[in-house]
């Protein structure tokens, strides 16, 4: 095997510092560590992208040991599955010119399989048995349940809430597929997101390909597809009772999943009409605010972006529909230059 340049290890180097700083700031600072998860594989997506796979699986290892050393096991094999999985699998997307979907499918796998591998293996490393964390949730559960008890809420309504709380908990391990993949997904758009926004301005060393933003998400008219089967399997698990459980198991999973990605691509819509509509700073932060606060927006931006993948409301507002080369991206054009839009 062919020993690295001496700039490819400079850069694995830099990376690999930076990647623990970052594993640092998620493992002590609290307060900030959610926002700084998407950030951490970035450096190794641009070394990836860069000098390759190689390097990047350097950079990986070199800050997964030094994570492992200075802030404990957990952080290390946090650092290891996110920064070599969804770090390199998104540096290789950039660095053979993939098309916004298919970067973000992977990327979405990428980061599902290293929460799931990182899940399994903190587990492992902390010994506990399933006998001891229903104690543990037990515990919990009577603390809690004290606390309002003490507050002066009637036990009953206390009595209520700990047996519904307790049939959610029964049910989670089995809603783990489907939950892991949506944060996967969640994780994967917003490191996406952010490499469009931040690898740009590192030199044009790493130019990112034309119609890498949200606003050009558009997903394969099957995709809804997924989510009719879910909620046929969750219909048939509750016809048959309980020897179809599995069933409806499966078919939860499968929705979990398929609303967040609808989400997703409701949210690429927001962005595509912010950049048409918007003429200032606020008028952009309080569309975004509308579209992204609130239980019920959740659920009226799903649909929509569910209703766009069949009607594309970007082709039927706009003044001409942009070209595109694999029917995957909306709103870029080969030339490089901005596509003019507006509402009819």
């Amino acid at each position: 095997m062919r020993a690295l340049t001496a700039s490819a290890a400079v850069d694995a180097g830099k990376g690999a510092a930076l990647t623990v700083v970052l594993s640092l700031l998620v493992s002590f600072v609290p307060v900030i560590s959610v926002l700084l998860i998407p950030l951490l594989p970035l450096p190794a997506s641009y070394v990836t992208a860069k000098w390759g796979a190689r390097t990047g699986f350097v950079l990986t290892l070199a800050a997964s040991v030094l994570s492992w050393l200075f802030a404990g096991p957990m952080s290390g094999v946090f650092t290891l599955m996110l920064t070599g999985g969804l770090g390199v699998v998104l540096g290789m997307g950039l660095r053979r010119n993939w098309g916004i979907s298919r970067l973000l499918w992977a990327s979405t796998v990428a980061a599902g399989l290293g929460l799931a591998a990182w899940l399994g293996l903190s587990w492992f490393l902390s010994g506990l048995t399933p006998a001891q964390l229903a104690t543990i949730a037990e515990t919990s559960f009577q603390t809690v349940s004290g606390m309002y008890a003490g507050a002066g809420v009637d036990q009953a309504a206390i009595e209520e809430s700990l047996a519904a709380t307790r049939r959610l908990v029964a049910l989670l391990p089995y809603l783990m597929p489907g939950i892991i993949m949506s944060l996967g997904l969640v994780l994967g758009v917003v490191a996406v997101a952010l490499a469009a926004v931040i690898l740009p301005r590192l030199g044009r060393v790493l130019p990112v390909p034309e119609g890498m933003s949200l606003r050009c998400l558009r997903l394969h008219w099957v995709t809804p597809y997924g989510f009719i089967l879910g909620l046929v399997l969750i219909m048939a698990g509750s016809w048959v009772g309980d020897a179809g459980r599995w069933l409806w198991l499966a078919g939860i999973n499968l929705t979990l999943v398929f609303v967040t990605v609808f989400f997703v691509q409701g949210v690429a819509l927001t962005q595509w009409l912010v950049e048409v509509r918007a003429r200032s700073a606020g008028q952009r932060a309080g569309m975004y605010a509308l579209a992204l606060v609130g239980q019920f927006l959740f659920l009226l931006l799903t649909w929509v972006g569910l209703l766009d993948i069949w009607l594309d409301f970007r082709m039927r507002y706009s003044r001409r529909r942009p070209q595109v080369s694999d029917g995957e991206s909306v709103g870029s054009k080969r030339d490089g230059d901005e596509e003019e839009t507006e509402w009819k």
